[in-house]
């Protein structure tokens, strides 16, 4: 295929993922993708790439379905995302280990200190914003206190307080550097810094870190092998 000529969609890579028979028992993931918000700006594609980790985790990774769970649009409350944080750490067995995807928005924390992931039910004020949100230390401090060896988190989100539509809500603090929060024991790789925000693939609708991340792990980034 010529790719200079090829459509915008097609000229990135396709997902191919390899099924693998031995199931890794001892693991669990938790994936948040809210492409639909109630009241801020949507985040397209981020249900697509929620179902390419779905696959990936399940197939690639041999992790039994019944130790994913897959939060989509209006499931993707601050309550839900907690109470499942809480419920696939208690599951993953010693040795273990954890994945957490969000894709979605963030935003800066009160005093700019942390970053918070946005609840799909986040509204238009920094009040309303920061009720219905997450920060990012709380959950990730969930996430790694559990049985398990490892705890792997893939933002896809940034904590800027900005979208490609502009600020999500008028007047936040800003965010000091990322490299500044701490997150504790948890493998962290985040869509960007404070100053930038996580945009679409160009020329394709669907979040380009979460897309890319996932393109690296199933071979595109080990062309040596």
């Amino acid at each position: 295929t010529n790719l200079l000529f090829a459509a915008p969609e097609e000229a990135w890579p396709i997902l191919d993922f390899t099924s693998i028979s031995e199931k890794r028992i001892q693991d669990a993931a938790l994936i948040v993708s809210i492409e639909d918000y109630a009241l801020v700006s949507d985040v397209k594609g981020a249900n697509r790439n929620g179902e390419d980790w779905y696959n990936y985790l399940s197939k690639q990774q041999g992790i039994p379905t019944k130790n994913i769970k897959w939060l989509q649009d209006d499931q993707a409350s601050k309550e839900a995302i907690l109470n499942r944080a809480n419920e696939m750490r208690s599951i993953t067995e010693e040795g273990g280990k954890l994945w957490f995807i969000f894709i979605g928005h963030g935003a800066p924390s009160k005093d700019g200190s942390d970053g918070v992931l946005v609840g799909m039910d986040a509204s238009q004020s920094a009040m309303g914003l920061y009720e219905r949100s997450i920060p990012q230390s709380e959950l990730l401090s969930i996430l790694e206190n559990g049985k398990h060896k490892d705890t792997i988190a893939i933002i896809d989100a940034c904590f800027s307080g900005n979208s490609d539509a502009g600020a999500l809500v008028p007047n936040l603090q800003p965010l000091i550097a990322t490299s500044d929060i701490q997150t504790g024991d948890v493998y962290v790789l985040s869509a960007g810094t404070s100053e930038q925000f996580a945009g679409p693939l160009p020329g394709a609708d669907r979040p380009a870190f979460s897309y890319l991340t996932l393109g690296g792990l199933t071979g595109w980034a080990d062309q040596n092998q």
